[in-house]
């Protein structure tokens, strides 16, 4: 694996904080998640074995460019905003005196140049940090967000993730208080009326729009853990749930009609049925605590949660629908238009289609399994 010895270029800075890290600190943990064998500072007494790579500790990159350079093989040297980046096949072609001043080694020396795909940033000014603050906070945008995450959600998301990140407020902290915003929400829509009504499917939605916060923030500083992501998974079926009931029991109280409490309750029911397959399926089959990891049997390799946004199609729309960020913010709109049995209608129907979805889930799964075990049998025998 290369090694990664980081020098500071003339006027460095490293020590300037950008979105919580130090640049040096932010880079360190870049290249190490990018597949960097070791990084350290170099000095006089360094020495590695194996390829390796020479980056100004002022640098900040995508993980595309940061993985070129890492993953790149024989020598070559990258000219990045005046702070060379310098790949060799061994140490053993530094000369000691250049230890002292290597960024004009690198500069004048007689090494093919070559380009690299990708952002990558060299730090000197406010205006450098400002450049790299922003494409940083748009490379947490996902391929997969929905259509409200997209277009509403995520930037009002990033601009808090901007604030969040110069405190100490972990992902796993705010994951917590995203949900008991929208717990909140939930107890204020059972209180009933229109005005209750609509605050709470408001402070719903807001919970949903800050939710992308975690994930933003743990990406950006190096916080993400499998305890992360299943306390995000499990706090958004919490409020998911508590939406269905919050709904049923406010439409219950404003019209006196008890049919749709049961409803919610009903709805909340068939929610939790629906996330115990998705658990199930997550904690054996990916590993991972990331709901949209769950694959349904009639979705190809390439087609499933993730990819729903940039495919086409009915299903594709169908599955966008039932997506959080679609059906949380649609709710309020429902509800702000004075008609919260067209929300709950549409949730219940929601509902009972991934519980139906989920129970057929639970015996093709098994029986498929059985007859790929059996196919890989016989092909052994023969």
């Amino acid at each position: 694996m290369t090694a990664v010895l980081l020098y500071d270029p003339k006027g460095a800075r490293y020590q300037r904080n950008l979105l919580g890290l130090t640049v040096q600190d932010r880079l360190e943990r870049s290249l190490l998640r990018d597949g960097a064998g070791s990084v350290q500072h170099i000095s006089a007494h360094s020495f590695v074995n194996g390829p390796v790579l020479l980056v100004p500790s002022t640098l900040v990159g995508t993980s595309q460019s940061l993985k070129a350079l890492v993953h790149g093989r024989g020598c070559a040297k990258f000219e990045i905003g005046g702070a060379p980046v310098l790949r060799l096949d061994s140490m053993h072609s530094i000369p000691t005196n250049a230890l002292n001043d290597l960024e004009s080694w690198i500069q004048d020396g007689p090494f093919p140049v070559a380009t690299v795909d990708g952002e990558l940033i060299n730090i000197t000014n406010k205006a450098t940090a400002k450049e790299a603050t922003t494409f940083l906070l748009r490379s947490l945008r996902k391929a997969e967000d929905g259509l409200i995450s997209r277009s509403l959600n995520r930037p009002m998301s990033l601009f808090t993730t901007r604030i969040l990140a110069q405190t100490p407020i972990t992902p796993n902290q705010w994951t917590v208080f995203t949900a008991i915003l929208g717990v909140i929400g939930c107890l204020v829509m059972a209180q009933g009326g229109f005005w209750a009504l609509t605050l709470g499917a408001f402070l719903i939605h807001m919970s949903s729009v800050f939710d992308g916060c975690d994930g933003e923030l743990a990406r950006l500083k190096f916080q993400y853990s499998k305890v992360g992501e299943w306390l995000d998974t499990i706090c958004d079926d919490i409020v998911n749930s508590s939406l269905m009931l919050g709904l049923g029991l406010g439409i219950a109280a404003t019209t006196g009609q008890e049919f749709y409490a049961t409803m919610g309750i009903t709805a909340v029911i068939l929610n939790l049925s629906h996330a115990v397959v998705v658990y199930y399926y997550l904690y054996t089959q990916t590993g991972t605590g990331y709901a949209l990891d769950f694959k349904w049997w009639f979705e190809s390799e390439t087609n499933n949660a993730k990819g729903l946004s940039e495919n086409s199609g009915l299903l594709s729309t169908l599955m966008m629908m039932v997506r959080r960020d679609f059906f949380v913010f649609a709710f309020f709109v429902l509800c702000a238009l004075n008609v919260p049995q067209i929300a709950l209608w549409l949730g219940f129907i929601g509902a009972l289609g991934m519980f139906t979805l989920s129970t057929v889930q639970t015996l093709i799964i098994p029986v498929r399994r059985r007859s790929r075990n059996r196919r890989h049998i016989l092909n052994d025998a023969e």
